[in-house]
Order: C-alpha cells, then structure tokens, then sequence
C-alpha cells in the first residue's frame, strides 16, 4: 500500500494508535522513496499523522496517546515533525474545550518555537 500511495496518492494520513511513531517514520521515509523513484517530488505530498493528545501534567504517553505537561506533548508533536510529517490531526484527549484551548495557547507555540 505505501509503494501505491508513493506512485499514486496526494498524501498520506496513519493513525497513532494503528501505526507508532517509529514505524510510521520507517514508511514514511520509504513512501518518499517510492514517489521519488515514480518521477514524483516527494515534497509535494501531504504527510499527515493522527494523534490523539491530552495535555494534563502527570500523564504518560502511551500507545493509545500522546500526554504529559504542554512542554512534554510539545516536545513529543515537535519529534514528528522533524520526521517529516507535514500535517498533525491531534485528537484532544480529556474535556475538548479544555483541551483544545491548552493546544492553540500552550502546546502550538513551543512546537513552533522548536521548530526553528
């Protein structure tokens, strides 16, 4: 499937939970292989990555999650992105309001603080 999406797809979107990070980087790294090799820019595709996220000091990352304080799930989203996903899909774990509202002011801007 990652040769087909390679040659043929716009992108492509794994689910955390489906797929952990290091596998994820292992066929992401071969999904940009194959599209180059198809005559493809590979910077021309999406890499999307589906996380879910809570944002709560205490809690630990695990395979159905991303956790910790804002600057741990900071430091966690920031990693995949270095890896090469372009797009993150972050399901907020917990009360959503709450959580969404820690995303866009606490855990966003040390992500891109990171970033540079």
């Amino acid at each position: 499937m990652i040769d087909l999406v390679g040659r043929k797809a716009d992108g492509w979107l794994p689910t955390y939970q489906f797929l952990a990070p290091e596998q994820a980087y292992r066929k992401l790294e071969r999904l940009r292989k194959v599209a180059e090799h198809a005559g493809r820019n590979p910077d021309h595709l999406t890499y999307g990555y589906m996380i879910p996220v809570l944002v709560e000091k205490g809690s630990v990352t695990t395979r159905g999650q991303i956790a910790g304080s804002a600057q741990e799930v900071a430091e966690q989203l920031a990693d995949v992105v270095r890896h090469g996903f372009t797009f993150l899909n972050l399901w907020p774990g917990g009360e959503a309001t709450k959580q969404r509202e820690l995303l866009a002011r606490e855990v966003l801007p040390i992500v891109r603080d990171l970033m540079v």
